[in-house]
């Protein structure tokens, strides 16, 4: 009898450097950035593996499908070293630029502007079927880097739109169909395989979408449940975002001197935070249905479904005036000609219209 995996929390951390402010601060060699982020970021990942054993998904793994046009998953192990991250590298050799697939549980990535790390879990659904989350993706020009945490149900729309030459929907489970079909009643090791597979083309995707979208449609595009952080290292920003259901947590900290930090859920941030002696600033949970972006504003991007329930309980309750009569005769006619006058144009059709 095949005893059952142990599940694990899978968590993510990142953290956006100050930006530069003076001539010193533009002048500060980005290596020294680059090593006083990873001393941060291995901190951070250090503290997780002393709190619980990670899971070893390994030997569970396949290699992953992506379309062609899509860039492959990136492998980084989470031994931040304190001083031989290179500005703009992974942690790992050949971790952001090589384009391999992602076989360990733990990664971490190195910007001069921040750094990013993963600690993959193992969440069990069913009877032998696994979920592996969080999704971690790096452009493989380590121009940016995303964890993403939930699930999208239009993800093979989008993965047809975004990653495919001629964005011609595929029929999932088909031969020439790049991506996998959704896991359904899998056996153990096909059933995690194929949910790293589909998250990696998940995160893919939404790397995709931001690099090549405006925020807001970007949003407005996924549907389903998810919290996700992009780490842009090219605009030295950083893009958290939450779906309106809430099911995902997102946690953010904007410190006192304009860095900001960010973590998959309470669990995930260190009691012995080391972003705190950064730059200060309180944890607060990102409301669902908002996001942070450039300048750490926060801004709602959809309603939540108890606003939606408020919204329509005040619409129905609200006294509606009953419709005015239109006047009669000769006083409909001076009335609409009163109108008419009125009126600087008309338009019809889309043309205006002098009156």
């Amino acid at each position: 009898m095949v005893e059952p995996l142990t599940a694990t929390e899978g968590s993510w951390f990142a953290y956006l450097t100050p930006r530069p402010t003076g001539v010193a601060g533009w002048l500060l060699p980005r290596k020294d950035s680059a090593k006083k982020v990873a001393r941060l970021i291995s901190a951070v990942s250090a503290s997780w593996q002393d709190d619980a054993p990670v899971a070893d998904l390994s030997a569970s793994f396949n290699d992953a499908k992506l379309p062609a046009s899509c860039p492959a998953p990136t492998t980084a192990a989470a031994t931040a070293a304190a001083g031989g991250a290179a500005a703009g590298a992974a942690v790992a050799p050949g971790a952001c630029p090589g384009g391999q697939a992602v076989t360990n549980s733990s990664h971490s990535f190195i910007f001069p502007c921040g750094g990013l790390t993963v600690k993959q879990g193992l969440y069990s659904l069913a009877s032998d079927l696994y979920r592996v989350a969080p999704f971690v993706h790096c452009a493989p020009d380590s121009s940016a880097a995303v964890a993403f945490v939930g699930h999208l149900s239009n993800l093979q729309e989008l993965a047809a739109r975004y990653c495919s030459p001629s964005g011609t929907p595929k029929r999932a489970g088909s031969d020439d169909n790049n991506y996998p079909a959704p896991a359904g009643s899998l056996a153990r090791a096909g059933s995690i395989g194929r949910s790293r597979d589909m998250g990696a083309l998940t995160a893919a995707v939404v790397l995709s979408m931001y690099q090549s979208e405006d925020e807001l449609v970007l949003l407005s595009e996924l549907q389903g449940q998810f919290a996700f952080i992009v780490l842009d290292n090219a605009k030295r920003q950083a893009f958290a975002a939450r779906d309106p259901s809430g099911a995902e947590t997102l946690f953010y900290r904007i410190g006192d001197d304009g860095s900001a930090a960010f973590a998959s859920s309470s669990a995930a941030i260190p009691e012995d935070d080391p972003a705190d002696a950064a730059g200060g600033g309180d944890w607060r949970e990102l409301p669902p249905g908002h996001f942070i972006s450039k300048g750490h504003t926060l801004q709602q991007f959809a309603l939540t479904p108890a606003q939606l329930q408020v919204r329509e309980l005040n619409g129905n309750l609200a006294p509606r005036a009953p419709a005015p009569r239109p006047p009669k005769g000769r006083a409909s006619l001076e009335n609409n000609i009163r109108q008419g006058r009125d009126l600087e144009s008309l338009d019809l059709f889309g043309f205006g219209m002098d009156v």
